[in-house]
Formats: C-alpha cells, sequence, structure tokens
C-alpha cells in the first residue's frame, strides 16, 4: 500500500494580467520555527498560514514525508 504524504513548503505567485508581465512573489515556511514568510523584493515579512495557497499560487512546491 503506497500512501505519501506531502508538505507544502514554499509557494511562487504571480500577480497581474499575463504570465509574460506581472509581479512575482513568493512564500516560504522556514523549518526550525514552522513560520512562513513573504519575499517581496528587498520586503521580508511573515505570513499568515491560511493566506499561503491563493488565486495568484503559480508553482507550489512539496516535499514526500519520509515514514
Amino acid at each position: 500500500n503506497n500512501k505519501f504524504v506531502y508538505n507544502l513548503y514554499a509557494v511562487i505567485y504571480h500577480h497581474g494580467s499575463n504570465l509574460g508581465y506581472g509581479h512575482y512573489t513568493a512564500s516560504c515556511k522556514i523549518n526550525e520555527s514552522g513560520k512562513w514568510y513573504k519575499f517581496d523584493d528587498k520586503l521580508v515579512s511573515e505570513e499568515y498560514e491560511g493566506n499561503i495557497c491563493n488565486n495568484d499560487a503559480y508553482v507550489l512546491f512539496y516535499k514526500r514525508q519520509e515514514f
């Protein structure tokens, strides 16, 4: 029985009307603290986990849990 569990650890967002133009940001989870942070050019801020998956999410990164 091959059941796997994956943990989301990063998301890239695209803000704009099409993929050729716009602005990209990212959110990443820091393993040690379990907190999420948003990266927007030079700005870094703590992010509420409930805001991570939204309509701007473009690429999601997962890591498979080891059992």
